[in-house]
């Protein structure tokens, strides 16, 4: 192999070696991403869970003004 060869192989090995290196940069990138992703999800998911609870908490409690509304209307 002569110099110029050589060179060029040497270049190459740099170019896929930076490729490699960019390529395990966005790898973790996206891993961070994707966690940062679950947290948030896991975050609105208890959110979610909570206003469920509150909702059904004043539709129980809705129904029971809404029972001793008709109580009251039929002993007047």
């Amino acid at each position: 192999m002569d110099d110029e060869q050589q060179e060029s192989l040497k270049q190459w090995v740099t170019q896929v070696t930076s490729a490699m290196q960019s390529i395990e940069t966005f790898g973790h990138t996206a891993i961070g991403t994707v966690e940062q992703v679950t947290v948030v999800l896991r975050d609105h998911e208890k959110r979610i869970e909570e206003i469920e609870t509150a909702l059904s908490g004043l539709v129980d409690e809705g129904k029971e003004l809404m029972d001793a509304i008709r109580e009251y209307v039929q002993r007047q």
